[in-house]
């Protein structure tokens, strides 16, 4: 089986009533997206993610401010701190 991505049900989130459906439905998202690019880390841009929704650019940072609120997703900079400096996103399952 090719492409396939397993969300096990000890993955904390899954089960976490503080976030909505809407806010694990992004973060099982951004698993199946690491897992597909077969990442060695967990560092990715939202606007990867973005695209693989129908909804507003509100509702999902809606849903990605609960992720980062409760603790699944971390927010660094990578650069120097000036302008080619980009932020990524660090997936805590």
């Amino acid at each position: 089986m090719n492409n396939v991505t397993i969300i096990y049900n000890q993955m904390g989130y899954l089960f976490d009533s503080r976030l909505s459906l809407k806010a694990k439905g992004v973060m099982a998202i951004m698993v199946a997206y690491i897992n597909k690019n077969q990442s060695s880390n967990t560092n990715f841009k939202l606007d990867d993610i973005r695209q693989f929704s129908a909804d507003g650019v509100s509702a999902f940072n809606n849903a990605v401010a609960q992720l980062k609120q409760f603790g699944y997703l971390r927010q660094e900079m990578v650069g120097n701190g000036h302008t080619d400096s980009v932020w990524e996103y660090v997936l805590k399952e």
